[in-house]
């Protein structure tokens, strides 16, 4: 992994491989950690060796910042967009945003976007306002998803229609962007993504938009077959049979997500310190 831009809002990282290129854009994270493993670099070694280029956000700034030029100049530079077989820009939510606003500029071939916004700017964002208090911090220096967005790449357009935000969101970029194709995972919260992971369909899910453009043809099978293997998913149906009042649902949906939870690995616990008096005794005897 080579860094061929680094500045104080974001890195932008290249991992040599084949001439397929993921491009991955991190999504919302810690900003009191720094991002050690980039969206998307996991999955390169189940895409056939593929090259990776990732832009690592320091902040979440929806790439709103004006390093995002610097760093395109510096792939330009470089020169990782030339020869390529396929360009595939992924995100997801955030990350979806920028992989839709970035991919016409980095060539993309295709767009996997999962659960992006339209905008975060309270003024364009409607009835999401999620991320308000982040937007009103923000100088947009270029949100213009729809007119930036490629016109020729395939785009896949993953999101929850019975979330309201995201399916806001989606509706304003379909409305824009009507050869996106929309991918519907219902009860599976924002973002999809944790479900489509435990649920184990992300891994071909992406290698097939990757190597075709298009959703597998089998997405809605392995969706109905996940949703029993998915904490996101039964979480998400208790919320929402609790409030429409459907108790013995809800009940359930509970029971389900709590035995997914204590299946779950638990973390390794470091070794507890010995007591004070042990040291000392310890020191004392040595």
């Amino acid at each position: 992994m080579i860094t061929l831009y680094s500045g104080k809002d974001l890195d932008v990282r290249y991992l040599e491989g084949s001439d397929r290129l993921l491009v991955g854009f991190s999504h919302v994270t810690n900003e009191d950690a720094p991002v050690e493993v980039a969206f998307g670099e996991r999955i390169l070694g189940k895409l056939g060796r593929a090259s990776g280029l990732f832009f690592v956000s320091r902040w979440n700034h929806w790439w709103q910042t004006r390093e995002m030029e610097h760093g395109l100049a510096a792939i330009e530079r470089s020169g990782v967009l030339e020869g390529r077989s396929a360009i595939m820009a992924y995100g997801s939510s955030m990350g979806g945003y920028g992989a839709l606003l970035y991919g016409a500029r980095l060539k993309a071939s295709s767009v996997l976007s999962i659960a992006p916004q339209i905008s975060i700017d309270p003024k364009r964002s409607g009835p999401d306002q999620r991320f308000r208090g982040r937007g009103r911090t923000l100088t947009f220096v270029n949100d213009r998803l729809i007119e930036e967005a490629s016109r020729t790449a395939k785009t896949i357009l993953v999101y929850d229609p019975r979330h309201r935000e995201d399916r806001w969101n989606a509706e304003q970029i379909e409305a824009g962007l009507p050869h996106a194709q929309p991918i519907h995972l219902p009860v599976t919260g924002h973002p999809p993504t944790m479900f489509m992971l435990q649920a184990g369909m992300l891994v071909d899910f992406v290698a097939h938009v990757f190597a075709t453009g298009d959703a597998p043809p089998d997405w809605r099978a392995r969706r109905r077959a996940g949703r029993r293997g998915s904490r996101d998913y039964w979480r998400c149906l208790a919320a929402k049979a609790r409030k429409r009042g459907w108790h013995a649902l809800a009940d359930r949906a509970e029971e389900e997500h709590a035995e997914l939870v204590k299946q779950m690995p638990q973390p390794v616990q470091p070794a507890a310190a010995p007591p004070k008096r042990a040291l000392e005794a310890a020191v004392t005897m040595t």
